[in-house]
């Protein structure tokens, strides 16, 4: 909330157009890290190394 891009009302997240904007820019760049099902995997995968070690 610091950089604005977000703001708090009635316990829950708005964002600003700047906020707009990043998630626009993350999402096009970045989409398949903010897929569900991709970091459901990688959690699962991380969990896995974890349990090895």
């Amino acid at each position: 909330m610091k950089r604005k891009y977000v703001y708090e009302e009635k316990k829950f997240f708005y964002p600003f157009s700047l906020g707009e904007k990043v998630n626009f820019f993350l999402q096009s760049s970045f989409g398949e890290l903010f897929r569900e099902k991709f970091t459901a995997e990688l959690e699962s995968d991380l969990d896995r190394i974890e349990k090895k070690r």
